[in-house]
């Protein structure tokens, strides 16, 4: 499944190959509205097929080209697709993102003392909240690090569909709540209702001087990009080499130099009393809570590949059609 499924459209469309050798620099609004929502099965051989991408990473960053061909050849085409659409589009977006004061609001940038796991000397894992960092300090039998002790090391993270990130911080948050009455998290309350209430609760949280119980938990459901801004949040952070999507980890953690020992991880079980009392499960929401998550979780449809909800769609197509006017 792909949102922005227009960048593999481009790969086996002759009419649009030439889109990848401009497309930092003069990204079209022709290209942008071949962008399509389809939800199908992946076609057979795409994540082999990548003669023109090889074309344009070749003249504009050979360094993403051989993480690009490393993961080609370990066959982890959810990641590749995270990866090429990210460091191709992320100027132009972060561009645009400035220049709209609505969408600036949802940049927030995070402090330096949960930076990043160390995995060896060359790599650091940029833990995103509920993004496989147990995982990784189990695997690396390391805790985070600050920046200032990161060295020379490179940034990579697994990202995940912003909503079900969303609603799974919602649930991590429910669980560690001391307030069972808290309207955000009663039991007997909707879902609905109460994932409604959670949302103004992280919004809030966002703003100054508002970052207080029962929101203290909130950056579990904040957008991803925020993890991978710099400080003051203006910016990607200019560590981050690789993102991957984390339902790959495993094979990202061996491919950045680690073996990952299946034994020295506990057997995922599901929590049936968090299942039960914080379900993630989106067709429990109404339509107009799904929208009113996709606006707070936008940024996290442009910068990543994902398929956002129908309900969303109309807002991103008008978004990109912005986007594509920008240029560097």
């Amino acid at each position: 499944f792909w949102v922005f499924t227009w960048l593999l459209y481009m790969v086996t469309s002759n009419k649009m190959r030439s889109f990848y050798r401009e497309a930092q620099g003069s990204l079209t609004s022709t290209a942008l509205e071949k962008m399509s929502f389809d939800t199908g099965s992946a076609r057979p051989g795409l994540c082999k097929d990548r003669s023109t991408i090889v074309d344009y990473w070749t003249k504009h960053n050979s360094n993403t080209l051989e993480t690009l061909n490393n993961m080609n050849d370990n066959n982890l085409c959810l990641s590749l697709k995270q990866q090429e659409k990210f460091f191709m589009l992320k100027d132009k977006i972060m561009k645009w993102t400035l220049s709209q004061p609505e969408k600036t609001k949802l940049l927030y940038g995070f402090p330096p003392g949960l930076y990043a796991i160390p995995i060896n000397d060359k790599y650091g894992f940029r833990h995103i909240f509920k993004n496989g960092g147990k995982t990784a300090n189990i695997i690396t039998k390391n805790r985070h690090i600050e920046k200032a002790d990161f060295g020379s090391r490179k940034l990579f993270a697994t990202v995940r569909d912003p909503i079900e990130h969303f609603l799974s911080g919602w649930s991590e948050c429910g669980m560690r709540s001391e307030n069972p009455k808290d309207p955000a998290f009663a039991t007997n309350l909707k879902v609905d209702n109460r994932v409604k209430n959670w949302l103004q609760c992280v919004k809030r949280s966002t703003l100054k001087g508002e970052y207080r119980r029962p929101c203290k938990c909130s950056k579990h459901s904040y957008p991803q990009i925020n993890f991978l801004l710099d400080i003051p949040g203006k910016n990607i952070d200019p560590n981050l080499h690789l993102i991957g999507d984390i339902q790959e980890l495993p094979q990202l953690i061996e491919m950045v130099g680690l073996k990952y020992d299946k034994a020295t991880i506990p057997e995922r079980k599901v929590d049936v009393e968090k299942a039960k009392k914080f379900p993630t499960d989106k067709t429990l929401l109404s339509d107009k809570t799904i929208q009113g998550i996709c606006n707070f979780v936008i940024l996290d449809y442009y910068f990543f590949d994902f398929v956002p909800p129908e309900v969303c769609r109309d807002q991103i197509k008008a978004d990109i059609a912005s986007i594509a006017k920008v240029t560097l």
